[in-house]
């Protein structure tokens, strides 16, 4: 976990540094999101649904950094904790690699954000937030110059207090999205 957590800090900072004399390639985009909660002593875990939206830059050397907001939908978790809605920002250092000279790259992403969620649990309703941790990865294809599709798959080691009862909420995501580059 430590080094999930080390690795997931200096991947964006050290990607700020990365920039070459190359100019920028801006983008914004959007996409769904499917979720799942992986509750910490529980097989009661959950899916639910939501959607996000994401900007940044991409370099000519394939590094960059990209900026996401995520909004999951209302989901019961398990038999003590439901969740009314959990709004996240994470800060991703991307790394893009180009799949020979076809239009299809592999990314990694690591990074760190920070949650906001509704939480009903233990007798009591709560809004509860954490910093966290944050690994993904996946494909992306370019149809265009300017236009893009992905298909992503992350992890956000999310841990709260929810009035003195340990809550670790660690949602994986499958993101399907699309891009315009500027």
């Amino acid at each position: 976990m430590n080094k999930l957590v080390l690795a997931a800090l200096i991947t964006p900072l050290a990607l700020i540094g990365c920039a070459e004399d190359a100019e920028a390639d801006w983008f914004v985009g959007g996409g769904g999101t499917a979720a799942k909660y992986d509750v910490d002593g529980s097989s009661e875990d959950q899916e639910t649904l939501g959607y996000f939206i994401n900007g940044g830059y991409i370099y000519g050397n394939g590094l960059g950094l990209e900026l996401e907001a995520k909004h999951l939908t209302d989901t019961e978790v398990s038999s003590r904790v439901d969740i009314d809605s959990q709004d996240s920002l994470t800060l991703y250092g991307v790394a893009e690699l180009p799949v020979g000279t076809s239009p299809v790259s592999l990314v990694f992403k690591g990074g760190v954000g920070y949650a906001k969620t509704e939480l009903k649990g233990f007798g009591q309703n709560d809004s509860d937030t954490t910093f966290y941790p944050a690994v993904a990865g996946g494909v992306k294809m370019d149809f265009t110059d300017n236009w893009s599709g992905s298909v992503t798959v992350d992890y956000k080691k999310m841990d709260y207090d929810d009035n003195g009862n340990d809550v670790a909420l660690d949602p994986v995501s499958a993101n399907v999205g699309i891009a315009y580059r500027f």
